[in-house]
């Protein structure tokens, strides 16, 4: 947390083969004093199989109540979906915290957006102090085909027809990169996040990268600055692929900030990351 100038950081977390843009955390509370702010995991966000149903799994505890489950709450694209207590059995939980016992899993079933595209999946847990305090699990991106519109049934047979054999297209890789940095200045009362980005598919192409404060589009740049560290981890690509992006505070209190780069082909967005600052 910074007051200021001086910064908090969360975890950042990238959704990995599911993909999504941000969320929109209500900000909280900070932990009550002397009070250890809820911890956990958002392990994995996954399609089930009826096609129309997202899975949501992870661990959450509080260490200063380890008997009392810790309330979890689930946003997509900022907007509450489901809460629940983490209480289902983690051995690998109660393996890392002998004290606390193995029941703080959760499993969450939620439907998948009616609206085609990117969406933004946060995982919160509220602190069992009864403060109110919520710490950011992790956010993860998914796809959503959208809901197809009903189609008649018919009887009719029709002739059988052999098609020509088309060779798949290669697969699309999302754009990649980093959200390495955010830090602020009290003085010009502003943030500024670095990092990188890339399309391995069409690497002369500056990527655009978008940023979200608390689920909501706030900024946008072409990711193009020097970055000698990408042309060392990807020689083919060239170095042009950084970002510096300043913008005013928020309004005074806590915040997520996440950062999403946009395929060049696709058009859909990859998050990057997501950091929490404190403004004054």
């Amino acid at each position: 947390m910074f007051t200021g100038s001086k910064l908090r950081r969360s975890t950042a977390v990238i959704g990995g083969a599911l993909a999504l843009a941000l969320v929109g955390l209500v900000p909280g509370t900070p932990a009550s004093a002397g009070s250890t702010p809820a911890t956990g995991r958002f392990d994995r966000l996954i399609g089930v199989g009826d096609g129309e149903t997202w899975g949501v799994s992870g661990s959450a505890v509080d260490l200063d109540t380890p008997t009392s489950p810790v309330t979890v709450t689930t946003t997509v694209d900022g907007v509450v979906i489901a809460t629940t207590v983490a209480s289902g059995v983690r051995d690998d939980v109660a393996a890392r915290y002998p004290s606390v016992g193995a029941a703080h899993g959760f499993d969450i079933a939620i439907k998948i957006p009616a609206a085609a595209g990117a969406h933004t999946v946060c995982v919160s847990g509220t602190n069992t102090d009864g403060s109110g305090a919520t710490s950011l699990f992790g956010c993860k991106i998914g796809h959503s085909a959208g809901v197809a519109a009903p189609t008649a049934t018919t009887t009719a047979t029709t002739p059988t027809t052999t098609a020509a054999t088309v060779p798949a297209a290669p697969a699309n890789r999302p754009a990649t990169g980093t959200f390495d940095r955010l830090f602020g200045s009290s003085v010009a009362h502003t943030w500024t996040m670095t990092g990188w980005a890339v399309d391995l598919d069409t690497p002369s192409t500056a990527v655009v990268v978008n940023v979200s404060v608390d689920g909501v589009f706030v900024n946008t740049m072409t990711a193009s600055e020097s970055r000698s560290d990408v042309a060392a981890r990807y020689p083919f690509v060239g170095a042009a692929h950084g970002y510096t992006i300043t913008m005013p505070m928020p309004a005074a209190g806590r915040h997520i900030v996440c950062v999403s780069a946009v395929d060049t082909s696709t058009k859909t967005g990859s998050l990057l990351g997501c950091r929490q600052g404190t403004s004054s």
